[in-house]
């Protein structure tokens, strides 16, 4: 097994950091002491490049880059259930999105479908159709069904308008529009992350200290991998 090292640490929140993302060259961190911060490399090191006052608590966020090389967008989610995003440019935000009646826990872009998804404490997800952004007026689609907290979603690959949500009731369930195609019943805890493979595999990770692999079509768990010493496991990526 690979050996990680600790490269640098990064200073400068007042409080636990809730979620990152990152693009080349830039992380952006949310936190409890409710900023959202930049945080360019120069030369071997991270420093601060721009501070967000959000005057609420940020426990998630989200990156889009556009795929015609178009200003990028960053979504804050927020305590209160409100989602915030940020262009380029000013420390403004260009919408506040409300839908959500509690904490946005999760967010999740797709670029190439032009789409924002978000899940909450409220026990729902929403999808966004980012095009409509600069309109302020958005054909929210609304993904209810679950029984408690959604904390993970995403899109489906070279499906469009299909969605997969995760949830605290330890079920994940697939879209089609706002029309619930199939339940996925499997984990015993809590569903964190949903990472999809294809247009017809995922994984999943729970606080059961599992993650699994599905099949889409069928519903079938093709496979289950255990942690080594029986943690949470919050969150699934992939790299190249």
């Amino acid at each position: 097994m690979a050996e990680f090292k600790l490269s640098r640490a990064v200073e400068g929140h007042r409080n636990d950091v809730k979620c990152l993302t990152a693009f080349p060259g830039s992380i952006v961190s949310g936190s409890r002491d409710e900023t959202v911060k930049f945080w360019t490399l120069r030369g071997s090191e991270y420093t601060e490049s721009l501070s967000l006052p959000q005057s609420l608590v940020v426990n998630s966020l989200a990156l889009y880059r556009p795929v015609d090389g178009g200003a990028w967008i960053v979504f804050a989610g927020r305590k209160d259930g409100s989602i915030g995003a940020f262009s380029a440019g000013s420390s403004d935000p260009v919408a506040v999105l409300h839908e959500h009646k509690s904490n946005v826990c999760t967010l999740f872009v797709d670029a190439e479908q032009k789409v924002l998804m978000s899940g909450s404490w409220d026990a729902n997800a929403i999808v966004w159709p980012i095009d409509q952004l600069a309109s302020g007026s958005f054909n929210a689609l609304g993904l209810v069904g679950h029984t408690m907290s959604v904390w993970s979603v995403s899109t489906v690959p070279n499906m469009p308008d299909h969605y997969l949500t995760g949830s605290a009731d330890k079920t994940i369930r697939f879209w089609h529009h706002d029309n619930q195609l199939r339940s996925f019943h499997g984990h015993s805890d809590v569903v964190r992350s949903i990472l999809t493979l294809s247009s017809s595999n995922f994984l999943t990770c729970s606080n059961d200290s599992t993650i699994r692999l599905w099949d889409l079509t069928t519903g079938e768990c093709l496979a289950k991998y255990s942690s080594l010493s029986g943690e949470y496991l919050y969150r699934l990526v992939v790299t190249n």
